[in-house]
């Protein structure tokens, strides 16, 4: 079995945290069928300029996982509200960018009880593959990556437009 790595059926525990080991996490990631709404599960690129802001990278390549299979073992990261409806979580002693979180309160949206881990957080990031590409109206034209895959605009994810609607003026995607 792979550091990073704890088997439990049809899913396993992952582990990961922050360049300085001051914030760690673990993780219980679904392998098997999928209990989330269709149109957003599993590991994708993000090509939004939220996250490419967030990130400091052309993209974020994102591992969504249950808050109930999520726990912080070490530290806790710092919350950034980059929208009216997103957190971005970090560590505030090295400022490696950990992944997101949904703003609590937010109980009509089919996704609110998932977290985004940053998969280049992870100890072991060759356990997961990713499925699609998100935001692709954002999509830097020089990158070129898993082509193969699925490609899905933002507007194209049910209920996201209203969702974005709903808030205050934020940055753009």
């Amino acid at each position: 079995m792979s550091p990073g790595r704890e088997e439990h059926g049809t899913s396993i525990t992952v582990t990961g945290g922050c360049q300085c080991g001051a914030v760690r996490y673990e993780a219980v990631i679904d392998l098997g069928g999928r209990d989330e709404p269709e149109g957003f599960a599993g590991v994708h690129f993000c090509h939004c300029t939220m996250c490419r802001r967030a990130t400091g990278s052309p993209f974020g390549t994102w591992l969504p996982a249950s808050r109930a299979g999520f726990v912080w073992i070490a530290g806790a990261p710092k919350a950034y509200r980059s929208s009216h409806f997103l957190e971005r979580l970090f560590c505030a002693d090295c400022g490696t960018p950990l992944g997101s979180r949904y703003a609590e309160g937010l109980t009509d949206w089919p996704y609110a009880h998932l977290v985004g881990i940053l998969v280049g957080t992870l100890d072991d990031p060759e356990l997961v593959r990713p499925a699609f590409h998100f935001g692709v109206e954002s999509r830097i034209s020089w990158i070129h990556l898993s082509e193969e895959l699925p490609q899905q605009r933002t507007d194209q994810l049910p209920g996201f437009a209203e969702l974005w609607a709903r808030g205050p003026a934020t940055p753009s995607t």
